[in-house]
């Protein structure tokens, strides 16, 4: 599962980088604050892509801890 959410982030990241790459056109030059923006954005999207994660995840497990609570066990 974790496989799984890993390459969902990764193939985000980069599907976002192409159009990004393509639109704005930074320069591969280390000293290009243009380069600099875009390599930043690209980590924000892959950081930002991981903490959505993280809050779902805590969001599915407090539900089921409501469901379990409001749930009539019929035994």
């Amino acid at each position: 599962m974790k496989s799984k959410v890993w390459f969902l982030r990764v193939l985000l990241t980069v599907g976002i980088a192409l159009v990004m790459y393509y639109f704005l056109l930074p320069p591969l030059n280390l000293t290009s604050p243009v380069f600099w923006f875009y390599v930043f954005f690209i980590s924000a999207i892959y950081l930002v892509s991981g903490i959505v994660k993280i809050v779902e995840l805590k969001d599915i497990i407090t539900n089921r801890k409501n469901i379990k609570k409001n749930t009539l066990s019929l035994g």
